[in-house]
């Protein structure tokens, strides 16, 4: 049975110390002047100076350029747009309400041109917020909400008017 501790393959761990290049005792690279010898590339010791590439000899690279990250926020205009839509069918069947035409426009409005709005504002939010830096007020979920309720108010309003004229008044 093998020893499941046994990394022998992988270099050896207990490598003899060789002292860190000479001129740099003082430096922070190496403290402690020892590192671990071994045959591959060790990202801590300090190159030999052969081996270091002048800058005359590297091809111009592009600049480096980071990614331009803007901050996403709420489509608050749809909001806002689907408020004064609801708002309008209330203001609509409050005031000509006992009309057909006026019920049922009052109605269209607060409801199915209202809702479809506030849809589009949630599914355009919901994209927003998958980018990679979202920030949006605190209030918006609260007048999201509000203007649900007033899409409720506006379509329960043109209902009542659109039956009572279905009743016959």
């Amino acid at each position: 049975m093998s020893n499941p501790f046994d990394f022998s393959d992988f270099g050896s761990v207990h490598a003899p110390l060789r002292p860190a290049t000479p001129g740099l005792e003082g430096s922070a690279a190496v403290m402690g002047s020892e590192t671990l010898a071994h045959d591959g590339f060790d990202p801590f010791s300090v190159a030999p100076a052969g081996k270091v590439q002048s800058r005359e000899n590297v091809a111009p690279s592009a600049p480096l350029s980071t990614p331009d990250f803007q901050v996403a926020r709420p489509p608050l205009a749809l909001l806002v747009l689907a408020l004064a839509l609801a708002a309008a069918g209330i203001a609509i069947c409050g005031v000509w309400g006992h009309t057909l035409v006026a019920a049922a426009v009052g109605w269209f409005a607060a409801g199915p041109v209202a809702i479809g709005v506030l849809s589009t504002y949630t599914r355009v939010d919901i994209r927003r917020r998958a980018d990679a830096v979202y920030s949006a007020p605190g209030w918006t979920g609260a007048a999201y909400w509000v203007v649900v309720a007033v899409c409720l108010t506006g379509i329960g309003l043109g209902a009542w008017y659109l039956a009572l004229w279905a009743g016959g008044r």
